[in-house]
């Protein structure tokens, strides 16, 4: 998490090393995720992920 863009920018976390969670993140799959989604980007996420899955 400490390397999220919009932490960057608010300059948290600076300078932290996390070694093992920086591997993490290089190799995760991430997820468009909200409170600010609509039903419709929800859709739109889940199809891709069955489109990558299959």
């Amino acid at each position: 998490m400490h390397e999220q863009p919009v932490f960057r920018k608010m300059g948290l976390y600076a300078g932290l090393k996390c070694p093992v969670a920086e591997r993490l993140a290089r190799r995760g799959f991430y997820v468009p995720s909200g409170l600010a989604l609509t039903n419709d980007e929800i859709y739109e996420v889940a199809e891709a992920v069955k489109k990558e899955i299959r």
